[in-house]
């Protein structure tokens, strides 16, 4: 009875029953067994598509992604393809609870969840999105486990909704013949999956496209499992699709020919819609005549990687699966024993590619990709530890966990880059043997940046160190001027606000140790009780090849409908002066609310704080003009630089004093040189300084060039971002001077504020 159970159920969820399936299975091995070739005839040539660089051109980038946020989010339904373990990763369980990244210990599932959460509340939608995943017979009970325990990680339970993919019979020779179990299960047939592509046939099944497409939804985004920089282009993608009205949108990243992702190509002659997807192995011998894969001028190749993210307009999709009833094309890929092709080294199966619907829209349907910049887009987790050394070995992407959660961070610190925040650069380390550059750890939650414009509007100026910790958490929150050393986590409630200007935060901080103790660099303190503690790291650790420790951190948290102002100083560090440390002061603490305290923003006769890390509700306006020793100092930087004193600086003194460095001498002469004269006056240079300091970096953009004319002077060669952090005695000496005239002045304000009503509450999260 089982038996034919099981066969009933498979002959039911496969469009047309196993006599279909076992028709297409026969011709499919027919074709290969002949060496058919699927695009014989097919004419390869360059689809239509927009490259998206954040860097190159970020006003488009930022009007796509308004459009995409203001409107097509609104009426999205995203679809996540998540039906695999992760014993290819070197994980005994399901890929979506592993943690995107160990800083926070998010599992992708509930980073996907918050993605769609921050969208849809950051787009206005006043309907919830839908999130659909697709699971396996393997996957199933370990998803449905994790929404459970988590509360669907703050969704509505009728918003997510999970539909689990059938396997399919394995073959076992080319004329399509079953194969059965072992001598206990002699009756029972083997199965194997049939592919991501069953997501088309299981959204058919449930009739779930239509009633979207009832309730009013126009978009249906798909995206996979395990690459956590997924929301840094989906509202750009859907921008691109709203912009250009298009009946299906790819996602791409650059690739380099011959490397192993399938290419997006435009097929003259071919049996379906002319753009889809090209599997690597096909794509070169496709290109064949045509000279090959080659790169162009920007080393890559024209075709663009498909990294299996796309959009699909909802009306065209509805109307190809009611006409295909969701069975997009098949493919078989049997591996033979010998050059006879007539016996296979295992058993095969037909699968499919959930990107392969492009083979079924229309001819006329209007098509494209939105190629964005690998760093931006695409790092999954894909590969174990050892399968990710020997592709490194052999120049190939690694793909591991090690890798995507380094690149996460990578594309954090480039953000702020773009904010104006000086980043250090990143330290060299092993991770699984494979060697990386750790950059900073910074994670921003969804409900912050939903978009890269909401970052670079959130964020301005400052600085943060290599062994430095972010993490923002929470919408209406502002960072201007930070300077951060150590760890920092930034929260702000649902109707909170943080807004943080001029704050110095130092202290221990958290920081990484790769688990097989291999140190490229000196490592921070307490290096060697870290290798000990690392020896029995989680699997989810191991994977990655490096472990978190959490040796000191600070804390901004604002409560529900409370703002929060956060200035001074914060934290205990070494170089920090012994009498700050013994204050209370040295802490932020929220704000004690009273009868008289105005949730709308502070009173006229209200002063703000300026004491050691207080807090009050408002910031105050600041005179961004240069003071008389301010401008004395800037002068003296212009006439240091003027070599040869003519209150002019020309292209040879830019280019000197710019490092010999042509791309930065190019951008300094068109930030510059505002009258366009070839020369940069005393005046341009007075108000370059003027808009560093409404940038606030005034303070140190005078130290870098100070800096840069003292290794000058010195003749000395150092790299400009290792001069920009290298601190003297001198200087340090210097800074607790300053550091302590500057907590006098300080603490007479706190006891003003106190003396007002204004009460104290001290925490700390150790």
């Amino acid at each position: 009875q089982m038996c034919i159970r099981d066969r009933v159920h498979m002959n039911e969820r496969y469009p047309g029953g196993l006599v279909k399936y076992i028709e297409s299975a026969k011709g499919l091995l027919a074709a290969s067994f002949e060496g058919v070739n699927p695009f014989e005839g097919c004419v390869p040539s360059l689809p239509a598509g927009v490259n998206l660089d954040f860097e190159q051109d970020p006003l488009d980038f930022a009007r796509l992604e308004r459009l995409g946020l203001d409107k097509a989010v609104q009426d999205t339904v995203f679809v996540l393809v998540a039906g695999g373990l992760g014993e290819r990763l070197g994980y005994n369980g399901i890929k979506l609870e592993l943690p995107g990244e160990i800083t926070t210990a998010r599992s992708f599932l509930e980073c996907y969840c918050q993605a769609v959460l921050s969208l849809q509340q950051h787009s206005g939608s006043n309907k919830p999105l839908p999130l659909v995943i697709m699971c396996s017979d393997d996957t199933i009970d370990g998803t449905m486990d994790l929404l459970y325990d988590n509360d669907h990680f703050g969704m509505a339970k009728n918003q997510v909704t999970v539909i689990k993919q059938e396997k399919v019979p394995a073959l076992s020779n080319n004329l399509g013949e079953f194969v059965f179990g072992s001598d206990d299960d002699s009756m029972m047939l083997e199965t194997k999956p049939h592919g991501h592509g069953d997501i088309h046939m299981l959204l058919h099944l449930a009739n779930l496209p239509s009633e979207w497409k009832a309730d009013g939804f126009r978009w249906v985004y798909f995206f996979q499992d395990t690459n956590p920089l997924m929301l840094h282009t989906a509202a750009a993608t859907l921008g691109v699709s709203e912009d250009r009205g298009l009946d299906m949108n790819s996602s791409a990243v650059p690739r380099t020919p011959g490397e192993a992702i399938g290419g997006i190509v435009r097929l003259e002659g071919a049996p379906g819609h002319n753009m889809c997807n090209v599997e690597y192995n096909q794509l070169g011998p496709m290109l064949a005549q045509q000279g090959g894969d080659v790169a162009g001028e920007d080393g890559f190749s024209p075709f663009p990687g498909n990294i299996n993210q796309f959009v699909c307009k909802l009306s065209t999709y509805c109307d190809c699966l009611a006409k295909h009833e969701g069975l997009v094309p098949e493919f078989v890929n049997p591996k033979y024993t010998d050059e006879t092709r007539r016996q296979f080294k295992s058993t095969v199966r037909v699968e499919c590619m959930m990107q392969d619907i492009a083979k079924l829209l229309p001819h006329d349907a209007a098509t494209g990709f939105t190629r964005f910049p690998r760093w931006l887009a695409y790092s999954p987790v894909k590969n174990d530890s050892e399968t990710a050394y020997s592709l490194f070995k052999r120049r190939i992407p690694p793909f591991s966990a090690s890798t995507s959660e380094v690149d996460l961070y990578a594309a954090n610190c480039r953000l702020l880059e773009e904010c104006g925040m000086l980043v250090e650069p990143s330290r060299n380390c092993f991770f699984n043997k494979i060697p990386s550059k750790l950059p900073p750890r910074v994670v921003f939650f969804p409900n912050f940046a939903p978009t890269n414009e909401k970052v670079i509007a959130s964020i301005k100026g400052g600085s943060i160190t290599q062994r430095s910790t972010l993490v923002v958490e929470g919408a209406n929150v502002t960072i201007e001027n930070l300077e951060l050393d150590g760890c920092l986590w930034i929260k702000s409630a649902p109707g909170g606000q943080v807004h943080i200007q001029n704050l110095v935060v130092m202290n221990d901080g958290w920081y990484m140790t790769p688990t097989d103790g291999v140190f490229l660099e000196p490592q921070p303190v307490h290096r060697e009780s870290a290798y000990l503690e690392a020896q029995a790291a989680p699997q989810s650790r191991q994977i990655r090849g490096f472990v978190l420790h959490k040796r000191d951190s600070c804390r901004i948290e604002a409560g529900e409908n409370c703002p929060v102002y956060a200035t001074g100083f914060m934290g205990k560090h070494v170089h920090m002066p012994a009498e700050l440390q013994e204050k209370e002061e040295n802490l932020l603490h929220p704000l004690d609310r009273n009868e008289d305290y105005d949730p709308l923003g502070p009173r006229p006769e209200w002063k703000t704080g300026r004491g050691i890390g207080s807090i009050v509700p408002s910031a105050h306006v600041m005179d961004y003009s240069l003071s008389e020793a301010e401008a004395e100092t800037v002068v003296k930087l212009f006439n240091e630089i003027d070599q040869d004193g003519s209150n002019a600086l020309d292209l040879n003194e830019v280019f000197f004093f710019c490092d010999r460095d042509l791309r930065m001498v190019r951008r300094m002469l068109e930030t510059l040189d505002t009258d366009h004269d070839g020369k940069v006056s005393v005046q341009e240079w007075i108000q370059m300084f003027v808009k560093l300091k409404q940038a606030h970096q005034f303070r140190i953009s005078v130290r870098f060039i100070g800096e840069q004319l003292e290794s000058f002077r010195d003749n000395s060669i150092v790299r400009t971002e290792r001069r920009m952090w290298k601190d003297s005695v001198q200087s340090d000496a210097v800074k607790l001077q300053n550091l302590r005239a500057l907590a006098e002045e300080q603490q007479t304000e706190v006891q003003a504020l106190k003396h007002q009503g204004i009460r104290y509450q001290s925490f700390r999260n150790p």
